[in-house]
């Protein structure tokens, strides 16, 4: 639904590229990756200043804040972790700019809180990259005890205007960290799918970004701009 509500919002929909994922088909041919390009990560990972208010002044909203739980798939043998407040980053690619959907949403109350659009020209994006960065990660509310982790891998999209896009998503690390709190061993931690497919929406991200960009750049030289 945020996905869709991400077109219509930013009014992109019939201009969006198409783009060319890494992976194939049964025939060799490159799978078509979904644009917008969605970036997700616990709300408990992003950067303090990002983070609303209303989670922390609010006692019940903290506690959909800090609301984390985990179950085993058999079937798949995988593990799912879920979290009361996500992150969503929609980055739409379109043909000659792109645009940004932000908004954290709280899964319990269906709630969306600082949703924030951006859009820009190719010429405005000064760097995309993914970093890594500290965190700080309070177990529950009332809990003194806190969890750090060092490399939180972060899509981080430069405007030259000043403003970034970021948003933190999960690791292998990040969950060795908070394991007991939702009760998962290291070996669960190995079978959790979401850490690989954030990973990847992020590199998709960053490379189909990088791609626009360079085709920008050489279109504006051939016409000497």
């Amino acid at each position: 639904m945020l996905w869709n509500k991400s077109k219509d919002v930013t009014a992109l929909s019939n201009r969006l590229i198409n783009i060319e994922s890494i992976k194939v088909d049964q025939d060799g041919n490159p799978l078509k990756f979904p644009n917008p390009v969605a970036v997700v990560g616990p709300a408990e990972l992003q950067r303090p200043e990002r983070i609303p208010l209303v989670f922390t002044r609010s006692v019940d909203l903290s506690k959909h804040f800090s609301a984390r739980r985990s179950f085993y798939m058999p079937n798949d043998n995988k593990v799912e972790v879920l979290y009361g407040v996500y992150y969503l980053e929609h980055i739409l690619i379109a043909d000659d700019m792109l645009a940004t959907y932000g908004l954290f949403y709280d899964f319990i109350t269906g709630k969306f809180h600082s949703e924030e659009i951006t859009e820009q020209y190719y010429k405005d994006v000064v760097a995309i990259s993914t970093t890594h960065e500290f965190r700080e990660i309070a177990l529950s509310i009332g809990d003194k005890e806190s969890k750090y982790v060092e490399d939180a891998p972060t899509f981080t999209l430069s405007l030259a205007s000043g403003e970034h896009r970021t948003v933190t998503f999960v690791s292998e690390k990040y969950f060795m960290e908070i394991k007991e709190k939702i009760n998962l061993n290291e070996a669960d931690v190995l079978r959790i799918y979401w850490i690989l497919d954030a990973q990847e929406n992020a590199n998709m991200a960053v490379g189909a970004l990088r791609a626009r960009l360079r085709l920008h750049k050489e279109t504006h030289e051939e016409k000497g701009l």
